[in-house]
């Protein structure tokens, strides 16, 4: 994975963190936007990671 690659997946990491905050002030933490928002964020930020870390060991 490249450079850019990689810094469009941090950057949709950083915008579904805006939008998660936002849900988080409207809505209770139960609420099942909220719950998908989070599961979302945590796919991306382990992707993210997954690729760093094999562009850093190739």
């Amino acid at each position: 994975m490249n450079n850019l690659q990689l810094k469009t997946l941090n950057l949709k990491i950083y915008y579904l963190k805006q939008y998660l905050y936002t849900l988080i002030d409207k809505h209770d933490l139960s609420n099942a936007e909220v719950i998908q928002c989070s599961k979302e964020l945590d796919k991306l930020i382990v992707e993210y990671e997954n690729k760093k870390y094999k562009s850093l060991y190739k």
